[in-house]
Order: C-alpha cells, then structure tokens, then sequence
C-alpha cells in the first residue's frame, strides 16, 4: 500500500510539448470555422426584398383560383335550381366582382 504523503508530495511532471504544437489546434479550429463562414456566401450575398415574379406562373395560378371558385360556386346555383348556362354566367360575374382580375394574358 501506498503512503499517502508521498503520493500527494509528488507530483507528475507534465509532458514536454513543443509549444509550436500547442497553437497548432487553435489555429486549425480557428481557420475551419473561418472558411466554413466564407464559404456559405452567407455573408456576402443580399438577396433582393421583392421577391422575383414570373408572369407564367402568376396566370397559371390565376387561371386555377378562377376554374376552381367558378366550379364550386357553379355548383352551389346548381343546388339552388340555377339553369347551368345562367349559374356559369353568374359565377364568371361574380368573381370578377370579388376579384378584380380576369384571365387576359398581362404584358
């Protein structure tokens, strides 16, 4: 068994390191993280505030809010005993009301 005095008095010597070395771990972690952060653009990219609009896709959406609105409340007239010809009609106007836009092509 072991003195416990003499087991508190010594001490282990720390290993020799070249201090060369101890910087060495710094530095790579410090140059990773700076060139993660340059390499994601992050930084100097700035995307525009107004988002980009295709006139395509705007009337391509346009046209399928309208078909789809015009359909359900074609159907609804159709419930109520609306002739099919007069409740297309009256769907078409009123939507137009609602919405304020038709399906010309916008230049």
């Amino acid at each position: 068994m072991r003195d416990p005095k003499v087991s508190l008095a010594v001490s282990p010597e720390p290993p020799h390191v070249d201090p060369s070395l101890q910087m060495t771990k710094p530095t790579l972690l410090t140059a990773a993280v700076l060139a993660l952060t340059l390499s994601t653009g992050c930084l100097f990219s700035k995307k525009s505030d107004r988002p980009k609009e295709s006139s395509a896709i705007a009337s391509e959406n346009e046209e399928m809010l309208r078909k789809r609105w015009v359909d359900k409340r074609l159907s609804e007239l159709a419930v109520q005993g609306v002739a099919a010809e007069a409740a297309r009609t009256q769907a078409e106007r009123e939507f137009q009301e609602k919405f304020g836009f038709s399906t010309a092509k916008r230049k």
